[in-house]
């Protein structure tokens, strides 16, 4: 049995708490994997209680785990600086894009995000449709069924709990209905800050997929001080590529854990 355990977190902008407070959970939860879904970055401008990019980097380079990153609408021109003290530490570059990243036996999916200019994160590749249906086809056929364990993708898919239903919050109607079709087993999400925190609600489910969005206190909630995140525990049967056996999720600051499959029999059909 070959246990994997990845942290997911979104949306912590730069903040300089935010990082620190990583840095704990990380060291607390020993995670193999630290997935970065998005706005890790914050626009590119400096102000106090902020990191620059490469002190980012830095401190993500000197985590004791691997680090997956997926882009959200903040990641723009900032990530050149974020991407070059990146590569002086040697380590590997993860930026699934439209494809996946094989890390033993798990396989993660990155969606592209629909705001802002992809054009720096993609360092030179092909720019990615917003249609799913275009690229996901390819990474299946790549990866089988193992590709439908994780995905991550910085905006939620629309007509869930876990965004606002109408603005610039909502979710992406494409991302909605790829979960749809291929039921990943589980997709972690961001972008909308609050409303997870206001409807005190982190998960929704469409069909067996299911779908995550964690939240992250703003400048503005200094009473919800807290970081969140997920710890997830993933159970295969050996090294190879594959679906899970058992997934366990827990989100915090809640410390709800959901276990998969369960009694709605979440594993994806064949």
């Amino acid at each position: 049995m070959k246990r994997v355990r990845v942290l997911t977190i979104t949306d912590i902008h730069q903040r300089k708490w935010m990082y620190e407070a990583l840095e704990q959970a990380v060291g607390l939860h020993k995670p193999d994997v630290l997935c970065l879904v998005g706005d890790f970055l914050c626009g590119g401008f400096e102000r106090s209680g902020y990191l620059s990019e490469s002190e980012c980097a830095a401190r993500l380079a000197a985590l004791p785990c691997e680090v997956v990153f997926a882009r959200g609408n903040h990641e723009m021109e900032n990530w050149e600086p974020f991407a070059r003290q990146w590569m002086r530490t040697g380590r590997t570059l993860n930026t699934p894009h439209g494809d996946a990243t094989v890390i033993g036996p798990l396989v993660v999916v990155g969606f592209p995000c629909t705001y802002g200019n992809e054009e720096y994160f993609l360092m030179g590749k092909p720019d990615v449709e917003m249609d799913p249906a275009v690229w996901m086809p390819q990474i299946l056929e790549q990866h089988g069924r193992a590709a439908r364990t994780l995905w991550l993708l910085h905006e939620p898919p629309a007509y869930t709990k876990l965004c606002a239903e109408e603005g610039l919050m909502t979710g992406v109607d494409e991302w909605a209905e790829a979960i749809e079709r291929y039921q990943p087993w589980l997709t972690i999400s961001g972008h909308d800050h609050f409303s997870p925190i206001a409807n005190k609600c982190w998960h929704d489910q469409i069909g067996r997929s299911l779908c995550i969005n964690a939240g992250q206190p703003g400048d503005s909630m200094k009473e919800l001080r807290k970081l969140h995140f997920c710890v997830i525990d993933l159970k295969f049967s050996g090294d190879e590529p594959s679906l899970p056996e058992r997934v366990s999720v827990t989100a915090y600051p809640w410390n709800e854990t959901l276990v998969l499959p369960d009694g709605k029999q979440l594993e994806p059909a064949p």
